[in-house]
């Protein structure tokens, strides 16, 4: 039997899937699980993620197995990731990239470049000002920051870091930062 629970639930994942369709109707690159508890945003793309899809090559996959880790505990479906640039190459409007993270809901935003770095700046500059912690405002590497209510981490250029095996090690200390959230009464 349908619980009033059940039906807000599916009202509101119809909302969050029509917010991001209206976002991807403005240019907004996204895969994923629209409805996932992880954002992945990338603003440096490569031609696969332009041609194939934002994280179909090694950052993709090294995500994948990162957040399934049984240390970090996420479901395989757990993610979704947006681009900061749109296919022409331009930046993904500030304000509409911020929209598109709230749309999301998410409870943890990774950030795996400078570009999405300043993109993510930008898109919460005021939130990020108000911290009491300077190297928290500027998004240093590797600090988790409380943005909203996520948690917010900076990976500083996470896909080339893969090629390095200590800078690879040191992005993996990172990552487990942020297992995932279990649900309070679940």
């Amino acid at each position: 039997m349908e619980t009033t629970r059940d039906r807000h639930k599916v009202i509101y994942m119809d909302k969050i899937k029509d917010q991001i369709k209206v976002l991807l109707d403005q240019g907004l690159i996204a895969t994923g699980n629209s409805l996932g508890t992880v954002l992945i945003l990338k603003g440096d793309l490569t031609m696969k993620d332009l041609n194939s899809g934002l994280l179909t090559g090694a950052d993709g996959e090294a995500f994948k197995a990162a957040l399934t880790h049984p240390r970090m505990g996420y479901a395989p479906d757990c993610w979704s990731a947006f681009a900061t640039r749109t296919k022409d190459g331009s930046e993904f409007d500030s304000s509409q990239l911020r929209d598109a993270i709230i749309a999301a809901d998410v409870q943890t935003v990774i950030i795996c470049d400078a570009p999405a770095q300043e993109a993510f700046r930008n898109a919460f500059a005021n939130e990020l000002a108000d911290l009491p912690d300077l190297l928290d405002a500027l998004l240093a590497p590797g600090q988790v920051v409380k943005v909203l209510g996520m948690r917010v981490l900076y990976l500083d250029g996470f896909e080339k870091s893969l090629s390095f095996k200590e800078q690879k090690a040191q992005r993996w200390k990172w990552l487990l930062q942020i297992p995932e959230l279990k649900e309070p009464l679940g």
